[in-house]
């Protein structure tokens, strides 16, 4: 459980600084794109527990 924890706040903090950056930067706008695939990947790294429940019910 701890690495679980420790993986989805490695992926938030990286999606945050990667989106802050390339949106205060020109011409940074991949970086900006790289953070909101980690965005994404948080959600379903998160989301997945709760999938995996209601997949049991």
């Amino acid at each position: 459980m701890v690495i679980y924890t420790l993986v989805a706040a490695i992926l938030l903090i990286s999606a945050i600084v990667l989106v802050t950056v390339g949106s205060r930067n020109e011409g940074k706008e991949n970086l900006m794109f790289i953070g909101f695939i980690l965005a994404g990947l948080w959600l379903l790294w998160c989301l997945s527990p709760i999938m995996n429940l209601t997949d049991k019910l």
